[in-house]
C-alpha cells in the first residue's frame, strides 16, 4: 500500500470510527463496521459492510428505515471528500461476514 493509501485508509477509519460509536448506542443489534477498497479503483471500489448480530437485527433495521444509518456513513465520508452513495453501503450478520472472509 502506498503512503498516500495508507493516509487515505487512515481518513477513512477515522470519520467511520464516529459512525461506528454512535451506531453502537443507537441501533439495536449492530456490532460493528469496517470498508473495502481497491485503490486501483478508488472510489468507485469503496465499500462498507455494517455487521450486525443476527438477521433478525438486520430485518429489523431494513424495517425500520436503514436510511439514516447510510447517510450518516455518506457524511462522515463527504466530510473528507470521499464520496460514496448507498449501493456502496451493505448490512449483513457477523456470521455471514466471516463465512465470506
Amino acid at each position: 500500500m502506498r503512503k498516500t493509501h495508507k493516509k487515505i485508509d487512515n481518513a477513512i477509519r477515522i470519520a467511520l470510527t464516529g459512525v461506528c460509536e454512535s451506531a453502537l448506542k443507537k441501533v439495536d443489534g449492530f456490532q460493528w463496521l469496517t470498508h473495502l477498497v481497491d485503490y486501483g479503483n478508488f472510489p468507485q471500489i469503496l465499500a462498507v459492510v455494517c455487521i450486525f448480530e443476527n438477521e433478525f437485527s438486520v430485518t429489523k433495521l431494513a424495517q425500520s428505515g436503514q436510511q439514516p444509518f447510510e447517510q450518516a456513513i455518506i457524511s462522515a465520508l463527504n466530510t473528507i471528500n470521499i464520496p460514496i452513495s448507498v449501493h456502496q453501503i451493505t448490512f449483513t450478520t457477523e456470521h455471514q461476514w466471516r463465512a465470506q472472509h
